[in-house]
């Protein structure tokens, strides 16, 4: 969560909401460049990063913002990219 602070452009809040802990990020830079786009959650940042063995943050991020341009669910999506593969079995 804290890298992705690197990231925020500004913070934004829910209306009435005194606490503002949601953000928009940009990544101006690399292969995975993102334009602003709402800060990422923590479990679409699981999903899509360490559950699928990805340590790449950049990268990350733009499968978020790719999953919520086609109308996504990033958990799920996350979830589904991470599920192992049915061993084949063979019956002899």
């Amino acid at each position: 969560g804290e890298r992705v602070l690197k990231y925020r452009t500004r913070k934004t809040t829910c209306p009435g909401c005194p606490v503002a802990c949601k953000g928009r990020v940009r990544n101006d830079q690399g292969s995975f460049r993102v334009a602003e786009m709402e800060k990422p959650e923590y479990e679409s940042l699981t999903a899509l990063g360490p559950m699928c063995l990805n340590d790449n943050l950049e990268g990350v991020m733009k499968a978020i913002d790719l999953c919520n341009r086609y109308g996504l669910d990033t958990i799920a999506t996350g979830t589904t990219i991470a599920f192992p593969p049915t061993p084949t079995i063979s019956i002899s």
